[in-house]
């Protein structure tokens, strides 16, 4: 390893200064496919925050997840984070070519209920630099809250249903597309966004069991009771279940990354 690397294991720490906790629950799927990562440089103080959401509720679509996590983190300590998701997927290819040849050769499509692939959003924390800068691909998003508790949403979509609400189609349509992907860790542009670290106070990134669960209201109310990435995050998930429940559909797995900065 060319660098020296300080990898998160536990669900919640302080890496580099920073304050951070994950939490995730299976909710009513069979699997837990979500992923997370924080890992960091004591060389240089540079942290970087995973998530990722596997695709389906099968084995590789958690494989997939925690991979992409682990590699997206990890080369975000050293490459800028759209270069990273760019390169946590080569690494992916090039393992996948490996073990499933058959998967690319000419013809050969992929089953939807099958495929091993997943979201991933990168946040990387720099002292040397005024930014927090963001990439992603999926549904997974990056929020940011500010000094004033203000919650803003750092990332859009990579979502069908986003699609039509940019083209202008009424909500109840778009909606029934929020769930079919436009971009993902195997394929597709990555977004970015930059942000100016001085007006951070707390980063949060999340799968789309979280994301799109959460009202308005919700995120207004936990971002003025702030008690720790632990606690955050911990309400987050457990408001995007009971949402689930009063709505009266099966909760999808949610995950929340929490950090103080």
């Amino acid at each position: 390893m060319p660098f020296p690397i300080t990898t998160a294991r536990r669900n919640r720490g302080q890496l580099l200064g920073l304050r951070w906790a994950a939490r995730g629950h299976i909710g009513e799927r069979d699997r837990q496919c979500d992923a997370w990562s924080v890992q960091g440089n004591p060389a240089t103080g540079r942290t970087a925050f995973a998530v990722a959401d596997g695709i389906g509720s099968h084995l590789g679509s958690w494989q997939a997840a925690r991979w992409a996590a682990d590699q997206g983190a990890h080369a975000a300590l050293t490459l800028d984070p759209k270069s990273a998701v760019l390169a946590a997927r080569a690494h992916r290819r090039h393992y996948d070519t490996r073990r499933h040849p058959d998967r690319h050769r000419a013809g050969w499509r992929p089953d939807p209920d099958y495929l091993d692939d997943n979201t991933l959003t990168l946040a990387v924390v720099d002292p040397r630099s005024p930014h927090v800068r963001c990439a992603w691909v999926g549904d997974s998003r990056i929020y940011w809250i500010d000094a004033d508790d203000r919650v803003h949403l750092a990332t859009r979509d990579h979502t069908w249903g986003q699609e039509l609400r940019d083209a202008g189609k009424p909500e109840y349509q778009a909606r029934e597309w929020d769930n079919m992907l436009t971009h993902t860790a195997a394929e597709g542009d990555v977004g970015t966004v930059t942000l100016d670290a001085a007006l951070v106070r707390t980063l949060v990134l999340c799968s789309d069991g979280v994301g799109k669960q959460l009202t308005r209201e919700d995120w207004v109310h936990n971002a003025k009771l702030p008690e720790g990435p632990a606690r955050d995050a911990e309400s987050l998930v457990g408001t995007a279940l009971d949402n689930a429940q009063t709505g009266g559909y099966p909760s999808d797995n949610a995950t929340v990354l929490v950090a103080y900065l």
